[in-house]
């Protein structure tokens, strides 16, 4: 069954760590706005308390 993606899904840890730093910093990667960081600050604020 394909998912119909064309790369792997396993994220190796520094994968994982760059997104961390993405949401942390809220969208900002390498001085460039990735994301809006009002999008982040919405998905953040639906996380449970603790989870993070």
């Amino acid at each position: 069954m394909s998912s119909g993606i064309d790369f792997p899904l396993e994220l190796r840890t520094q994968a994982l760590a760059r997104i961390g730093q993405v949401l942390r910093d809220r969208g900002l990667w390498n001085s460039r706005q990735l994301i809006d960081p009002v999008w982040i600050d919405r998905r953040l604020r639906r996380w449970p308390a603790g989870s993070c």
